[in-house]
């Protein structure tokens, strides 16, 4: 679930966050190390998702990075509407 949430955006986390909350309640997870395993697989599918799609535009890209940029940053999303 980790790899959806970095490669399909933070819409994910909806779900992700209740799922890490109860393992951390019930104790079956440590707090060390559901961290130590979050981090390495988002650092992981960071690389995985910017990797393939370099390789396809040709040049360094990470589509979820710049679509957040462009959308939240800079503010320009009405863009992307038709007119």
């Amino acid at each position: 679930m980790i790899f959806a949430t970095v490669v399909f955006r933070c819409d994910m986390l909806l779900l992700l966050g209740p799922l890490g909350l109860q393992l951390l309640l019930t104790k079956s997870i440590s707090l060390w190390e559901s961290l130590k395993c979050g981090i390495s697989t988002t650092l992981l599918c960071i690389g995985l998702t910017t990797l393939v799609d370099t390789v396809m535009w040709r040049k360094l890209v990470w589509p979820e990075f710049n679509v957040f940029w462009f959308n939240s940053v800079l503010n320009r999303s009405s863009e992307w509407g038709g007119r």
